[in-house]
């Protein structure tokens, strides 16, 4: 039987005002804008990171908004719905077998008739389960859903989507079962999210490495779509240094396609605001023609400077 996704409506998107939304955490409606971090940091972004789930139709507000700012798009598509303050599942073997074909039919031609380019992605970080982010089946009901999804957008004759395939940097360094075991068998872009904390220090390197490893082992460019890290405990600098290495690091690669950084207070001190020294470390990272690109597709010889909030 084919069912169709509820209309839920408005999932979780991060546009309003100039163009996102940054979760403040108590800080001043000035630092909740992009146009208020732009000039924190003295330049402009040129990527931004969506999410919305199967209750809301794609291109959304967000996307509008990044059209008209002519960024990056980059969007992710959850196999869920919210209801009580969890997430209910749309399992994956069912969208491998065709039961929402209907719905995601009507994403494709809507994405196709809108016509701008689209970095799109289903169901970031799959090997993560909890209720805000459930897991809605097997690697291999994954990977299955995936490749459905593939097929059914060439079906549709959409021409301007560029498949990514996220998974959490902890997969990438083998945990989950390691990335081959959520691999589908068609997408463009590897992107991974990796995050920093407190109570596990660790360089850019030993965080990042193994997805670009894997990236450059598939042929295919990295896209970091989320990043932060929190304050380190006795180290005023350490956050700091943190971001000045991870920007060195990135642009010593030389295949990823844009870094979308995280500024909230959701899980850590992600905010780039979180002391003068991070913003310091943070505005002179995004600085030279490296990290300058504006455009809405990746570039040859540079990095797209993005960002990334959530409540």
């Amino acid at each position: 039987m084919r069912r169709t996704a509820p209309a839920i409506g408005a999932a979780l998107i991060v546009a309003v005002l100039a163009g996102i939304w940054l979760n403040s955490g108590g800080k001043s409606s000035q630092t909740r804008t992009i146009a208020a971090l732009e000039t924190l940091i003295g330049r402009d972004f040129s990527a931004l990171r969506v999410y919305s789930d199967m209750g809301e139709s794609v291109p959304s507000s967000a996307d509008l908004a990044v059209q008209s700012k002519g960024w990056l798009d980059y969007h992710n598509i959850n196999s869920w719905h919210p209801a009580g303050g969890t997430r209910v599942c749309y399992r994956w073997a069912d969208i491998a077998a065709g039961s929402y074909d209907a719905w995601w039919s009507g994403q494709a031609r809507n994405i196709g008739a809108w016509g701008y380019p689209l970095y799109l992605s289903f169901t970031h970080e799959p090997s993560v389960n909890s209720a805000i982010h459930p897991s809605c089946g097997t690697p291999a009901e994954y990977r299955a859903a995936y490749d459905h999804l593939v097929q059914l957008f060439a079906a549709q004759n959409v021409t301007n989507v560029t498949w990514v395939w996220t998974l959490t940097a902890s997969t990438f360094n083998g945990g989950s079962g390691g990335p081959a075991a959520w691999e589908p068998s068609r997408y463009d872009v590897v992107g991974v999210d990796g995050y920093n904390h407190a109570s596990y220090w660790r360089t850019p390197q030993a965080i990042f490495q193994a997805a670009e490893a894997f990236a450059r082992s598939r042929g295919k460019p990295l896209l970091v779509g989320e990043i932060g890290s929190d304050e380190q405990s006795g180290n005023p600098n350490g956050k700091a240094v943190w971001i000045g290495q991870a920007a060195m690091l990135f642009r010593s690669y030389g295949d990823v396609g844009a870094v979308m950084w995280t500024n909230t207070g959701n899980g850590g001190n992600y905010w780039l605001d979180s002391s003068p020294q991070t913003l310091a470390a943070f505005r002179t990272a995004g600085q030279g023609s490296f990290y300058g690109p504006r455009s809405n597709t990746f570039v040859s010889g540079g990095t797209l400077w993005g960002i990334y909030s959530r409540q």
